[in-house]
């Protein structure tokens, strides 16, 4: 594969190279949901700001796994005149050596540029970052909030369910005990049961993530037109198997209550309850 020079990131084409200024470079997300590859045209238009005009593909980079994939790349004078933006500049990037002093330069800028009159729009990537960390932290605990929530709910409804069972259940664990069964037997039994139930529970909702997320992907695809042709919502091998180590912890402690109250059931006022 022949490597393109992206400003200091190489890229690797996966087919043709950079060639004439009608000419574009296209993810592989974006070759694969049009179907195309290098030497075909395509027609870049938006309603508002683009006339319809058409580009020929001179390549097509390999899967990088980053947002490179889901994008079409031009030359910048092609951008300009489809933009209708000639010999203006739209974005300046500035790196500087010493980043201690980005909120000093950043003013500065913002200074020349309302004495200039430029209009310009001053963002420092720290700021970007930062707000990203910021959304990234609040999404996690938002995240950890719920999944709390999910967990006391579903232990709370393991307990009550399992509780009913062993009320129901009373004349039966009686006639057990009254044939011999100790309460260790009794309190195995029930709290087996319970997870055995929950490990059940765990399997099923692993299936219906997986099922929801493919709906959650095609709405998202009807949602946002240009979604990556292969983009996808799994599970890796790690997340299974905290999702079934969660349901087998929650099984434990939902399941030891409701085996302690079954093992505590006096037969003979099980039986006597129970028959009349």
């Amino acid at each position: 594969m022949a490597k393109i020079e992206k400003v200091s990131v190489p890229w690797l084409a996966k087919s043709g190279g950079v060639a004439g200024e009608d000419a574009a470079i296209l993810g592989a997300s974006v070759a694969d949901k049009l179907d195309v590859g290098a030497g075909d045209t395509i027609t870049i238009e938006d309603a508002s700001r683009v006339p319809p005009t058409q580009v020929t593909v001179s390549g097509v980079l390999a899967r990088t796994n980053s947002q490179d994939d889901g994008l079409t790349f031009l030359p910048q004078k092609t951008l300009q005149r489809i933009f209708g933006l000639e010999d203006k500049l739209v974005v300046i990037l500035v790196k500087l050596t010493d980043v201690t002093r980005t909120d000093e330069v950043a003013s500065a800028l913002r200074q020349a540029s309302m004495d200039a009159e430029a209009g310009m729009n001053v963002f420092p990537l720290s700021e970007l970052l930062n707000t990203l960390t910021s959304l990234l932290s609040s999404t996690r605990v938002f995240v950890l909030a719920i999944v709390a929530v999910a967990l006391v709910v579903g232990g709370v409804g393991v307990l009550t369910t399992i509780l009913m069972a062993v009320y129901e259940r009373t004349r039966e664990i009686g006639m057990m005990k009254a044939m011999g069964a100790g309460r260790p037997d009794v309190f195995r039994l029930i709290w087996l049961e319970t997870l055995m139930t929950t490990i059940a529970g765990g399997f099923a909702g692993v299936a219906l993530a997986l099922l929801s997320g493919r709906g959650v992907v095609a709405l998202l695809r009807l949602v946002v037109p240009h979604t990556p042709a292969d983009f996808a919502l799994g599970m890796t091998g790690s997340t299974f198997v905290i999702c079934i180590s969660v349901s087998v912890v929650l099984g434990m402690l939902a399941g030891t209550w409701p085996a302690w109250r079954a093992a505590s059931i006096s037969p003979i006022e099980a039986i006597g309850g129970g028959s009349s």
